[in-house]
């Protein structure tokens, strides 16, 4: 048993001497604790293991108690009857959690490639029936060495140095290079936003959690 584990039934046995131990009593203590037992499953269960809640589904009859990870990954209980009413009316609903993936998991995640696409396909809800998002890495080819002078623009070169042939001229352009592609299933890119860039950048904001400094990719759907 860990030192965290918490239990309002073992907790209202120990407060309350042998004498008083009956039901009532155990009842009426139980309920006292059971605001702080809420808050440590909250911690300890959710936040640390993950949530394993439905996602939301805005035509389901949801009653007060239930609790669902809505598409901003974040987690939600139900405070009243409601139907057709969106988590983030207060009223309602009340955030329990940041993040419906645990803490514990989340910290084993990086860049290697079965790590981040697991990661990549947990948090865009894909089911692992369906098309994956996955990842291939690419064999990238220098140009070549490019020399710049220093200062804020590294491509405009000095044109009275003695070696002036040899700088690139300031409209040089080199092709870019990716390490590696990260592919998405055309249905799941497009349910990230409204746009090509927006769902692009959807993409983005978590694989740039774990892509390695340095490392340059690209998106593509199929």
């Amino acid at each position: 048993m860990s030192i965290y584990t918490y239990s309002t039934n073992y907790i209202s046995e120990k407060l309350l001497p042998p004498s008083l131990r009956n039901k009532k009593h155990l009842a009426w203590l139980k309920v006292l604790l059971s605001p702080i037992q809420w808050l440590w499953k909250r911690i300890f269960v959710e936040y640390a293991d993950g949530s394993f809640f439905a996602i939301f589904d805005i035509s389901t009859a949801y009653v007060k108690g239930d609790i669902v990870v809505y598409s901003d990954r974040k987690v939600y209980q139900c405070l009243v009857n409601a139907t057709g009413i969106l988590p983030y009316d207060t009223v309602s609903w009340v955030k329990i959690n940041d993040n419906f993936i645990g803490a514990r998991e989340r910290i084993k995640y990086n860049a290697q490639k079965k790590v981040f696409e697991y990661a990549l396909n947990k948090w865009f809800f894909v089911p692992v029936g369906d098309p994956q998002i996955y990842i291939i890495n690419n064999i990238v080819v220098p140009d070549g060495f490019l020399l710049a002078e220093s200062g804020d623009l590294s491509g405009l070169m000095a044109s009275d140095s003695f070696f002036s042939p040899s700088y690139m001229g300031s409209t040089y352009t080199i092709t870019t290079s990716y390490d590696y592609t990260i592919y998405v299933p055309v249905l799941v890119f497009n349910a990230q936003g409204s746009t090509t860039a927006n769902r692009e950048q959807a993409i983005r904001n978590f694989a740039d959690q774990y892509n390695l400094v340095g490392m340059i990719y690209n998106v593509i759907t199929y």
